[in-house]
């Protein structure tokens, strides 16, 4: 089964068992978190939550949709 021991908001802090959460950024000009995907899952993200099916994600990395990610960080 999938283990998950860390949730964040920061591609940075990925390591091997983190569910990364690539929310839209707060403000307009935020950064948006699917734009860091790539960089989790080269991390060592185990698992991606996104707002919308993205392409960005990996086949191999389950991605879990949900309507407002920053609502599970």
């Amino acid at each position: 089964g999938l283990e998950i021991d860390n949730v964040t908001l920061d591609s940075r802090k990925c390591l091997p068992g983190t569910l990364f959460v690539a929310a839209k950024g707060a403000m307009p000009e935020s950064p948006n978190g699917e734009s860091f995907i790539v960089d989790a899952v080269s991390r060592g993200a185990s698992a991606v939550i996104v707002e919308a099916s993205c392409e960005s994600v990996p086949a191999h990395v389950p991605q879990i949709q949900v309507l407002i990610a920053r609502e599970v960080a």
